[in-house]
């Protein structure tokens, strides 16, 4: 059942976009702050104490370090969209595939270590519909068909519930999954710090943003 949830999500971001909702950019900022202080917030309370009694140290470090790495080379193909860039340039008329790819990549990974409602799960929800009102925007930059950008929401909406379920299915050995699951940590790391250095408005000090991210911080200690 919980499977749905990341759909749902998925789709209520696109719907928000469609209708006109998400229209305003500073209530954007600030859902993007309370997104990467949650998350944030959710790995350092509850995912990586998991991890470090999980296994090796060094071989949790390296995996951590690889999931970081591998989220700053699929942001050379989806150009930030993760923490909600939505500029495009060269893809008038058509969908980005490339950038679905990278986000596709991105959701998938991210789903591997979900398995319950644990602080994650809502984190990475919360994660997932940011993403999901960047990449519709972008979409309706790109002023691709509706059929196309329908299907690349589809698309996008399933990897996470993918990567979970088959994370389930014992396709691989048993010990492998806490460094697949470092590697998820590694990239979702990289994802909120960079969500929450991009908010800080130049160094200067904004007093709604602070509060958004404190409660961010205060909810993920109190779920995780």
């Amino acid at each position: 059942m919980l499977i749905i949830f990341p759909i749902l999500v998925v789709w209520l971001g696109y719907l928000a976009v469609r209708t006109r909702i998400s229209k305003s950019a500073p209530l954007i900022s600030l859902g993007l702050s309370f997104s990467g202080a949650f998350l944030l917030s959710t790995l350092i309370f509850e995912m990586l104490p998991e991890l470090y009694t999980g296994g090796d140290h060094k071989s949790i470090g390296l995996f951590l370090s690889l999931g970081i790495l591998l989220q700053l080379s699929l942001e050379y193909l989806s150009q930030g969209a993760e923490h909600g860039h939505t500029h495009l340039h060269g893809h008038s008329g058509k969908v980005p595939w490339l950038v679905i790819g990278s986000l596709c990549i991105h959701a998938f990974l991210e789903g591997i270590p979900l398995g319950g409602l644990t602080g994650l799960f809502w984190g990475v929800l919360v994660h997932k519909f940011t993403i999901a009102l960047a990449l519709s925007l972008l979409l309706m930059e790109s002023k691709a068909p509706k059929f196309s950008s329908l299907w690349a929401i589809g698309l996008f909406s399933i990897m996470t519930p993918l990567g979970s379920f088959l994370s389930g299915q014992s396709l691989w050995p048993e010990h492998w999954n806490n460094y697949l699951n470092a590697l998820a940590v590694g990239i979702l790391l990289h994802i909120a710090t960079v969500i929450l250095f991009e908010s800080s408005d130049g160094h200067r000090f904004n007093l709604r943003k602070f509060a958004v991210i404190l409660g961010g911080f205060a909810l993920g200690y109190l779920v995780g």
